[in-house]
């Protein structure tokens, strides 16, 4: 995956017990296997690939002790903060990301934000964007396929670049707090979230809540009070890019 290929990031890493993933062949059937448990088994090898890519990030999300990790896309707008979209999966978070990175902003993440304890910073998350087979009716187009890989017939890893050239942006303050609802039909509403609703709506979109513990909660409300925050209900994705740039742009 070219730049988003990273290597060790805290020194205690090397005292940690590292997950050990196996590819099995047997028979025409692949498996996957971790420290020799099978997670999967499957005919068709791009499901087992596919499968440990989902294993992967989700461990990396739920395992990290340096920053706080929310299930959210992130981008940076055009006027330089950061705006957070937390979500379950199939909110819409990795198609309103790539919008947002096609129509200027700053990609950060479309799957996971990362806030530093520190500094309360949104930190990018080195991953392409996973997107599937539907969206390539929007971007396919305009996207540079050698910066695309096929993991299974159902998702595609892409360079946020291929949507827009010097496209990843780096840590930047919180200014937005956008909660996407993917919902067919019906008409897009825009519904400001007072900083308790955000907060409460934050913790359930927590990843590493078991590393963190009681430690997210002033992070989060800290994060509350310094964007402003809204829930966004839309069946068109182009509408709903074009709400979160007016919503930012102010």
């Amino acid at each position: 995956m070219g730049r988003f290929v990273t290597g060790t990031s805290s020194e205690n890493d090397a005292e940690r017990e590292v997950p050990r993933y196996s590819f099995v062949s047997k028979e025409g059937s692949y498996q996957l296997e971790l420290d020799g448990d099978m997670l999967i088994h499957s005919s068709d090898q791009r499901d087992v690939l596919n499968h440990f890519a989902w294993h992967v990030n989700s461990h990396a999300m739920q395992a990290a002790t340096d920053r706080l990790v929310i299930h959210s896309g992130a981008a940076v707008s055009p006027r330089g903060g950061a705006v957070l979209l937390p979500g379950p999966s199939g909110s819409g978070k990795t198609g309103l990301v790539a919008g947002l990175v096609r129509a200027g902003f700053g990609y950060l993440s479309d799957e996971a934000a990362g806030i530093d304890p520190e500094t309360g910073l949104v930190l990018p998350y080195p991953k392409p964007l996973s997107i599937k087979p539907g969206m390539f009716d929007r971007f396919g187009a305009e996207m540079d396929a050698s910066r695309a890989w096929p993991i299974s017939a159902h998702q595609w890893l892409v360079d946020p670049d291929s949507l827009r050239d010097d496209s990843v942006a780096g840590p930047s303050t919180a200014a937005f707090v956008v909660f996407p609802t993917h919902s067919p039909g019906a008409k897009t509403r825009v519904t400001p979230l007072g900083a308790a609703e955000s907060v409460i709506a934050l913790h359930e979109n927590v990843a590493n809540r078991s590393v963190f513990g009681r430690r997210a909660l002033p992070l989060l409300a800290d994060l509350a009070k310094r964007a402003v925050s809204y829930r966004l209900e839309s069946s068109d994705p182009d509408e709903a890019v074009r709400v979160v740039g007016e919503l930012t742009a102010g």
